[in-house]
């Protein structure tokens, strides 16, 4: 059904975009809902048995034969189709690749009970990726639209760094869901394990998205070159947004996991309903800058919503961790008067300055987990 809808609403893309270069690609792209809708579903229970070898293997193996593929492509090509041909080989790796990795073989069988009883839970979720996937790309289009092209390639860029770091807590929520509804199976919810579990989601990314927000010209020029250095200004208010999405990333799959999924659909509606005013306004008066801070707004937002919704389900206390990662606050309050002393040396090798920041940073975050009413905190939820 998605791959019917894509490919043939791809002309009706290109008017919207007025770019009528982008139906083949489109259409293209549809394939991959094919491809991944005949990936082997036997990789799904080493993930609910908690067995995470072989997806990880899996998983890079289509990774990297995509990134192989797409450098050489970008080399002999020198267009946007290295992407296409990446993202494709991936998909169709991955998909080739599950037979070989799992030796469950799936069979076309209808069973109405089981799927009534799995559409009880499912709905929710699948309702959620529709939403999520509007939602992650209501901001593209907007700019597009509004912008042009090559601002939403800037635009894009931007957002580059801040998507990889959030992504790589959001796939922790692969390992943490299975996790989460086996712990809610067994026994009941202890709201203080997910302030505990937030704690420490909350003192790893920090220091990381702190640094990055301080040094942004500096990692952009180091990562992309001097051409791309107009983004620092942009990036610097956007990985504030990234660290909102990355607390969103950890508490998801916990509200799922303790069979509240239509928590998480309610959430990502308010985020969708919010976001479409706040980037028709921002973005028309501050462009790409509008942009992010509409992106930001939103996030914030939707960040009290999800704590309320953990206080309804689990009795969370907001103010209870609020109160635990205080010191961890003054230890970025100290590394940014440490940052602005730094800053104006006379070191000419950039790349120092950000690493010490860091270091500074980590040993002040480590500092302050070791505090002793973080340590009798932790101990008492542990022994619990």
């Amino acid at each position: 059904c998605l791959f019917v809808i894509l490919f043939f609403s791809a002309p009706y893309i290109a008017v919207f975009f007025e770019r009528n270069d982008i139906v083949l690609v489109t259409q293209i792209i549809a394939f991959n809902f094919v491809i991944a809708g005949f990936v082997n579903m036997g990789m799904l229970i080493y993930t609910i048995e908690l067995k995470f070898k072989k997806v990880v293997i899996w998983e890079f193996t289509g990774f990297f034969l995509g990134v192989i593929v797409t450098i050489i492509s970008a080399y002999i090509f020198r267009s946007y189709w290295a992407i296409i041909f990446g993202l494709m080989t991936e998909k169709i790796v991955r998909c080739i690749s599950s037979y070989y990795f799992s030796n469950y073989r799936p069979r076309f069988n209808l069973d109405i009970g089981i799927f009534l009883k799995l559409f009880k839970y499912g709905k929710w979720m699948a309702a959620d990726k529709i939403v999520s996937f509007a939602t992650a790309n209501q901001d593209k289009a907007f700019i597009g639209k509004v912008l042009g092209a090559q601002t939403l390639g800037l635009y894009s860029i931007t957002i580059q760094l801040g998507e990889f770091l959030s992504s790589i807590y959001s796939s922790l929520s692969k390992v943490f869901f299975p996790v989460f509804s086996k712990i809610h199976k067994n026994s009941t919810v202890d709201p203080k394990k997910i302030e505990l579990y937030l704690l420490l989601i909350i003192s790893t990314s920090i220091p990381l998205v702190t640094i990055i927000s301080f040094y942004s010209e500096i990692i952009v020029n180091i990562l992309y070159g001097e051409k791309w250095i107009m983004i620092g200004p942009f990036l610097k208010i956007f990985i504030w947004a990234s660290l909102f999405k990355i607390i969103q990333s950890a508490l998801f799959p916990y509200l799922n996991g303790i069979g509240k999924p239509e928590y998480v659909l309610y959430i990502n509606i308010t985020r969708i309903i919010l976001l479409f005013p706040s980037l028709y306004i921002l973005i028309n008066f501050h462009g790409i800058i509008g942009a992010i801070s509409a992106i930001l707004i939103v996030q914030a937002s939707s960040l009290l919503l999800i704590f309320f919704f953990l206080n309804k389900a689990t009795g969370f206390s907001f103010i209870r961790l609020l109160y635990s990662i205080f010191p961890l606050i003054l230890s970025i309050c100290v590394c940014l008067a440490f940052e602005k002393i730094f800053i104006s040396t006379s070191v000419h090798i950039e790349l120092i300055k950000p690493i010490l920041s860091f270091v500074v940073l980590l040993l002040l975050t480590l500092l302050f987990l070791r505090t002793e009413k973080i340590k009798k905190y932790i101990q008492k939820v542990f022994s619990d």
